[in-house]
């Protein structure tokens, strides 16, 4: 660690990720169902009282504005839905259970490179739901209009809109990077055979003119195909504009509105205004637009990992693949499974469908508080997880240098040639590392309509739940427990080597937060109350008497080798102070000197200068990966653009805030949810996860 540099010019980012355990590990078998209650089989209810280390998120406002506060019989506390998440997260990775929320289909959406355009300008005039086809007209000449100018023409920005009509009868101004511009307003004049289109601006440098382009309809129609569409869409999931619901046209802003532009959608109805690439009929909004990455999800998850019932396979010579579709792996035989349909075996191909559904054996009552007083904060944004970053969701490839060509893909991308011969498998189940700053505070250049006001339970609360169980064996009693309290479990499984004498207890997390460092919580007492067997129920036998630590024990012993392997990289993850929570921070534009500016909360640039890409007349920008949990030091360096603070010597910083789940999960997977990487304008506002 000699060659590292010191604490003050490096990071700690709020996420880590537990690795996956051999696949030979995955014990799926058929649930013991709930028609019966066998002799060996226990239910019971579990006493749980927590204390909380780090204020507890338990409500947000509704989309309305509304304050809907969730109490239950006037107590404040978290609803049983919500503690069964959290419980059920530590036993998937304690005991080997399937990446239940995950998208095998999420491939991630990168950034295009700032390059001249190749695409011309298209207005969608109609598409077919049946073949899902577009039909576009293609614009034959493109111009570049600068604001003032079209201020001139139209009459003021609320005429600058997407699709206005314009007549341009004068030879451009000049040429410049082969872009036609007109830097006055003669031989231009509103309606006509050109049409407008507003884009945002955000990215744009601030101190330079803001100019909109259009483009002549030649009346030209181009049938786009499903394929392209689809991957249009894939592209635009996960846009601000999706994420907020916009459907009117939305203003263009730098200071004060410049225009109004067209949301940014998966559909695309008449009268949008699109790039259509020249070469291979790409959709695309906005000149610099996203490219998808290669190799989905489902390619870098071993199979076992997969959810329970997804993918069951129909060809005769992969039905050894899964063999019974009604096979649960540990985590889902207790916790219940909720899934789609999928074919019986045995079945004739598209025949005989059944949903691959599993009741649940255990009931988790509301957590409530006792005499506590919940405070309001005024949140930085939150974001949406971007698993565009390879660099941090992906393996490391066993070859780091950086790409060698300008236009080869850089290496932290979903599709380089870090994916050769083999994809870079994911790097496993996302926590965030426990430790509460000031990062969550919202600072002056944070947008009103990016942050969000909550409420919550102080730091020292105490939540008490009642948890009903019915059916278990044992040994799933004794990792429920385990899964409730896992410092039971991981506490002298800590990996050596730590840099402080004391890493603290082994905590979960409860609530929402998370990247913040919320949630943190401590089991204090858990107690088993009203255990009985169907014996003692029904025939008046003795009420059998089990020890909480005896049942954790013989959980453990049943557990195989490989997944015990990644309980010290959990233990890690999951302790106090394992990392020092004044480091930890998502990736800095700026030294720390600047923390509290719009340039230290630009995590964009971290990622762009460590993506393992060779410029030819700039610095390379070396891969930089996240070290394994396990690592005594998980300090990352804060990286600048040489160009942009004038040379010398790496400073330190942080960068942008972000939090929660894709499709309902941090905390959990890491790579669930499906909708890939953002552009930049959305990372410049305010947000990763």
């Amino acid at each position: 660690m000699a060659d590292r540099p010191p604490l003050d010019q490096r990071f700690v980012n709020p996420y880590t990720f537990v690795g996956l355990p051999d696949p030979t590990a995955m014990q799926r078998r058929r649930p013991a169902g709930h028609d019966r209650l066998p002799p060996d089989r226990l239910s019971g209810r579990l006493l749980v009282t927590w204390r909380a280390k780090a204020p507890i998120l338990y409500r947000r406002p509704a989309p309305n504005g509304s304050w809907s506060a969730w109490q239950h019989e006037g107590r404040y506390g978290l609803p049983g839905s919500s503690i069964k998440g959290a419980v059920r997260s530590v036993h998937e990775t304690l005991f080997g259970g399937c990446m239940r929320v995950v998208d095998l289909d999420a491939v991630a959406v990168h950034r295009e490179p700032a390059t001249i355009n190749r695409g011309v300008l298209a207005v969608v005039r109609d598409h077919d739901p049946t073949s899902d086809r577009l039909t576009v007209e293609l614009c034959d000449d493109h111009r570049w209009i600068r604001h003032d100018v079209l201020v001139q023409v139209l009459g003021g920005p609320d005429r600058i809109r997407t699709g206005a009509r314009l007549s341009i009868r004068s030879r451009p101004d000049r040429t410049r990077l082969e872009r036609d511009e007109h830097l006055s307003a003669a031989g231009i004049s509103a309606d006509g055979d050109w049409v407008l289109h507003v884009t945002d601006v955000a990215a744009r440098h601030r101190k330079r003119p803001v100019w909109f382009v259009a483009g002549h309809l030649s009346g030209e129609t181009r049938i786009i195909g499903d394929d392209k569409l689809q991957d249009y869409r894939r592209e635009a999931a996960g846009s601000d504009d999706e994420r907020r619901g916009l459907e009117g046209d939305v203003a263009v802003r730098r200071g004060k509105t410049l225009g109004w532009r067209q949301p940014v959608r998966r559909d695309l109805p008449p009268g949008t205004v699109i790039w259509l690439r020249r070469d291979d009929d790409r959709i695309a909004r906005a000149t610099i637009w996203r490219r998808s990455g290669k190799h989905p999800v489902r390619e870098r998850l071993d199979r076992a990992w997969w959810p329970c019932g997804a993918e069951v396979e129909r060809e005769e010579e992969n039905k050894e693949v899964h063999r019974h579709s009604d096979e649960l792996c540990p985590t889902c035989r207790l916790f219940g499974s909720a899934g789609d349909e999928a074919p019986h075996n045995g079945a004739e191909r598209g025949a005989d469908r059944r949903a691959i559904n599993y009741r649940s054996h255990i009931r988790f009552g509301p957590a409530l508080a006792d005499d506590v007083t919940p405070r309001r904060l005024d949140l930085a944004p939150l974001g949406t997880p971007n698993i565009s970053s390879g660099q941090f969701y992906l393996q490391p490839p066993r070859d780091k240098q950086v790409t060698r060509a300008e236009r080869e893909v850089p290496l932290a991308r979903w599709g380089s040639r870090a994916d050769r011969p083999e994809p870079r498998p994911i790097r496993g189940r996302k926590y965030y590392w426990h430790g509460v700053n000031d990062r969550h505070d919202k600072r002056p250049h944070h947008s009103d309509e990016m942050t969000a006001s909550v409420e919550v339970l102080p730091k020292r609360t105490e939540l008490s739940a009642t948890i009903c169980f019915s059916g278990l064996t044992p040994i799933e009693l004794g990792q429920l427990i385990a899964a409730i309290d896992p410092a039971r479990v991981l506490t002298d499984r800590r990996p050596p080597g730590h840099d402080h004498s004391d890493p603290g207890p082994v905590l979960t997390r409860l609530g929402g937060g998370r990247p913040f460092g919320f949630g943190s919580v401590e089991v204090t007492s858990i107690e088993v109350a009203d255990l009985h067997t169907a014996s003692s129920r029904y025939t008046g036998g003795p009420d059998p008497v089990l020890d909480v630590d005896e049942l954790v024990r013989a959980a453990v012993e049943a557990t195989p080798g490989p997944i015990r392997a990644v309980w010290p990289q959990a233990a890690a993850a999951l302790s106090h102070r394992w990392v020092p929570a004044e480091s930890i921070w998502y990736p800095p534009g700026a030294p720390w000197t600047q923390k509290g500016t719009q340039e230290f909360d630009e995590a964009f640039r971290f990622f762009g200068l460590t993506d393992g890409r060779y410029y030819p007349n700039r610095d390379n920008h070396p891969l930089v990966c996240l070290p394994r949990p396990e690592k005594p030091d998980q300090g990352l360096p804060i990286v600048q653009d040489n160009k942009r603070r004038g040379g010398g010597g790496r400073g330190g910083g942080r960068g942008g805030q972000g939090g929660g789940r894709g499709r309902g999960g941090g905390g959990r997977g890491g790579y669930q949810g499906g909708g890939g990487g953002r552009g930049r304008n959305r990372r410049r506002r305010g947000g990763r996860r």
